[in-house]
């Protein structure tokens, strides 16, 4: 057994890997990542006798926590072929050696994290939306016509937030050509006035439109993106953030929830001396904030 960054000889190996213990559906993402995402200097590799027995790989990018700039990491792409042992080594491995560098890792929620002290920050609400849940009026809804419209967007949306992402107009540019790959796309509505109200990221699946993110600063252009997807579909489902309580509004809506992405703090010490906190969990430091979280990645 060895644990080894990756090799670029390695990189048809791993996406044969990722797409054979990947849904169908994910197998165009999983192009596009290697393509445009991928450094190999990010990915780590369980290795036996030169097969490939597991991989993980380790992104770096800034959020806002705290009214702070954080540099982070995620762990994505976690991929075993047999033995979950395998992934858990590089997990230990890639924690041990990150812990100097970021403040915190993140992940997409995964029971197995629990064990290396991660915990759920994010949760996330899908609604089911069905023909006559809206008024059906798609009037100002168009394809992208500006990127710094998105990312003025988010930023105005995600005030209310804490936690989130930092995206600017070169981050917009590259999730519209990872929405298109993924057979979607990104729309936004524009008010009578021409302001720009919001955008939807859609994915079409063969019985539903996913409307994998939507930000926005006025209910009526959440009426609009789910009216257009209805048009496509007969069903539609909306991913929020859990504190958004689009219930309220859509009274005749079922929603479930679910955690989404997990955290931990790589170095305890760190943070008790920065924040003058005896904190023993990520959730301590959350808890500093009044604001809700979001952290919509993969």
């Amino acid at each position: 057994m060895s644990i080894v960054r990756a090799y670029d000889e390695d990189l048809s190996n791993i996406i044969s890997l990722h797409k054979d213990k990947s849904n169908g559906y994910l197998h165009k993402y999983i192009d596009f990542f290697y393509k445009n995402y991928y450094d190999n200097l990010d990915m780590y590799l369980n290795k036996e006798e030169g097969i490939i027995e597991a991989m993980l790989n380790v992104r770096s990018f800034d959020i806002f926590l705290n009214s702070q700039l954080i540099k982070v990491d995620f762990l994505s792409n976690k991929v075993y072929v047999n033995d979950q042992e395998k992934l858990d080594e590089l997990i230990i491995k890639a924690l041990e050696n990150n812990s100097y560098k970021t403040l915190i890792t993140y992940s997409l929620y995964d029971e197995n994290l629990y064990k290396f002290g991660f915990e759920p920050i994010f949760y996330q609400r899908q609604y089911l939306f069905k023909k006559g849940d809206v008024n059906g009026n798609t009037d100002g809804v168009r394809e992208i016509q500006n990127y710094d419209d998105l990312v003025y967007i988010y930023q105005r949306f995600t005030k209310r937030f804490n936690g989130f992402r930092v995206r600017d107009l070169n981050y917009f540019i590259d999730y519209a050509k990872e929405v298109r790959s993924s057979v979607g796309q990104i729309v936004t509505y524009y008010d009578q006035n021409g302001d720009i109200q919001g955008y939807a990221c859609m994915l079409e699946t063969d019985k539903q439109i996913i409307i994998e993110e939507c930000c926005y600063l006025t209910i009526a252009a959440i009426e609009k993106f789910v009216s257009l997807a209805l048009e496509i579909r007969p069903q539609v489902v909306l991913k929020t953030s859990a504190s958004e309580k689009l219930d309220r509004v859509f009274k005749n809506v079922s929603f479930t929830e679910s955690p989404h992405v997990m955290a931990k703090i790589n170095d305890l010490s760190i943070i008790q001396d920065a924040y003058y906190l005896n904190s023993k969990s990520i959730l301590d430091l959350y808890r500093l904030s009044t604001k809700p979280v979001y952290f919509n990645e993969k």
